[in-house]
């Protein structure tokens, strides 16, 4: 790349798959964007080399961050995505300019080398090649392209589950800091509802008083899309819960009548994300190291600390499997200790029992 006398853009010069010595302007003077026109001009050609267009009618083959772009103003739509733009970022820089068809597994695997020797972690990695499957999956899904997938079984293995929860003391505290915050009049009623539910932060943003029955204390979910499990069903609300939406609908019945969202600003629009309040009660509170997610986090350990059964606590927390729910599982040292006391006294009862019982028993071990 480089500067032409007489000209104020930025000029490239390459060979095209014939081999032909190709010289032209960029257009742009800006040496990023100049960049990136010559990074699609050499796209263009390795995958002419490499995957020569078969007779018929043309595939269509977009360019990377054309597809992240198309892709994330998609899910704008339905969630909050700034943590996918985060890692969008890192992605492009990757990969910008590139034709979906250019990049291979082995880019794939340099691009993981890279990230690790600038000190990413595994887990911060998965959550980048998850947007990047998201995005060729969406382009499948929604568009009927026919592209490939070249992060697909290329992700890091799943880090250990994090299993960080407030006590009911600190929960407290989190509540009354939440409750004086006038610039977030919905925060409370978000952390109570996810203490007393175990909702994902993405459910309680897409809850949909549609889906909200007061008088039998249910929330429904109706999107087999939106569940992890696949499983349509719903939860059941305690008291706290019901207040938490009752506050909710007393804003709705001042502000928005109209608005059809559970978390809604004052002008009906759904609310995108929580982290910046939520972070700064944590920080009020004097609460570190605590996420959003922990909440769900806390209601699991509360669930089994109070010696609910971990099936009855997979179901209401709709874990994909009952492995998800054993992190909790330490929670309940009760649990064991009423195993081992039933043993107590074992011995004695085999002692005293008849010799033709204590054969049988053997034979049936």
């Amino acid at each position: 790349m480089y500067r032409k006398k007489g000209s104020p853009h930025w000029w490239i010069a390459y060979r095209d798959a014939s081999g032909r010595k190709i010289e032209r302007s960029t257009e742009t003077a800006d040496r990023a964007q100049a960049a990136l026109v010559e990074a699609k001009a050499r796209a263009d050609i390795w995958n002419q080399k490499h995957h020569p267009m078969p007779a018929g009618p043309v595939v269509a083959d977009p360019l990377f961050d054309d597809l992240l772009a198309d892709y994330l103003e998609s899910a704008r739509l339905r969630r909050d995505i700034s943590r996918d733009i985060v890692a969008g970022r890192h992605l492009a820089k990757a990969f910008a300019g590139r034709a979906i068809r250019a990049i291979q597994p082995v880019d794939i695997r340099r691009y993981l080398d890279d990230r690790r020797r600038e000190g990413i972690s595994d887990s911060t990695l998965k959550r980048e090649l998850n947007v990047f499957c998201a995005a060729c999956n969406w382009a499948k899904d929604e568009n009927g392209q026919d592209i490939p997938n070249p992060a697909a079984r290329r992700k890091p293995s799943e880090p250990p589950g994090r299993v960080r929860w407030l006590t009911p003391e600190d929960a407290a505290r989190l509540l009354a800091v939440a409750n004086a915050n006038s610039r977030a009049p919905w925060l409370a009623d978000f952390i109570e509802l996810a203490l007393m539910t175990g909702m994902r932060k993405g459910e309680l943003l897409g809850l949909e008083w549609s889906r909200v029955d007061l008088r039998q204390r249910l929330i429904y979910f109706t999107d087999q899309s939106q569940q992890k499990n696949r499983q349509l069903g719903s939860i059941p609300l305690n008291e706290r819960a019901r207040q938490a939406l009752l506050g909710r609908a007393r804003f709705r019945a001042s502000h928005c009548p109209a608005s059809p969202w559970v978390f809604a600003d004052q002008a009906g629009a759904r609310l995108l994300s929580v982290s910046r309040s939520f972070n700064s009660a944590c920080r009020d509170a004097g609460i570190v190291d605590f996420h959003i997610h922990d909440l769900r986090h806390t209601c699991a350990a509360w669930l089994v600390q109070a010696g609910v059964p971990l099936l009855e606590v997979s179901s209401l927390l709709r874990h994909y499997s009952i492995e998800m729910t054993q992190r909790y599982a330490h929670l309940s040292p009760d649990q064991a200790r009423n195993a081992v006391n039933r043993l107590e006294g074992l011995g004695d009862n085999l002692a005293t029992m008849p010799e033709k019982e204590r054969e049988t028993m053997k034979i049936s071990a």
